[in-house]
């Protein structure tokens, strides 16, 4: 099928007669080929297409049908959720901890009792912001575990 497809280019005769007898003389098995062989290939090709495109349009049909289950849907629903919660909750420690430290940076010397209180709650949000990181660490294990689709995973 495919020197049918080869020969019917007029490139490719031209070559092919210059190849065998240096001029522009075509072989008798390609001179064999008229319209309607090559009129044949044609249809096949776009035959051969038309399946391509069909078997492609129905796999993605399919691959789309895959996750039918509603339990499985309101569960994968449930965890996209809580993520998402802890990671605004994540973010929100994050700049706390930022807020912190300027604030300590600011803060005079001779304030002890507000310079400690300070201190005490950067410790208390550092333990925070690394227990949350390690609970979505967790939460996207468990999602990949679940094999809940479609839920971007960052790293």
């Amino acid at each position: 099928m495919t020197a049918l497809l080869l020969l019917c280019d007029m490139k490719f005769l031209i070559i092919m007669g210059r190849m065998y007898h240096g001029c522009g003389h075509i072989p008798r098995y390609v001179r064999i080929l008229n319209k309607t062989t090559c009129s044949m290939v044609f249809y096949l090709k776009k035959l051969t297409l038309l399946l391509l495109i069909l078997s492609i349009f129905t796999a993605t049909l399919v691959l789309a049908k895959v996750v039918t289950d509603p339990s499985i849907g309101k569960r994968c629903h449930e965890m996209e959720g809580r993520r998402k919660r802890k990671i605004e909750y994540k973010q929100k420690t994050y700049f706390l901890l930022q807020k912190n430290r300027t604030l300590r940076a600011k803060t005079p010397v001779y304030m002890l009792k507000l310079r400690r209180r300070l201190a005490q709650l950067h410790n208390d949000l550092n333990q925070r912001h690394h227990l949350i990181t390690l609970q979505i660490q967790n939460l996207e294990e468990e999602i990949i575990r679940k094999g809940c689709p479609g839920i971007p995973i960052t790293k």
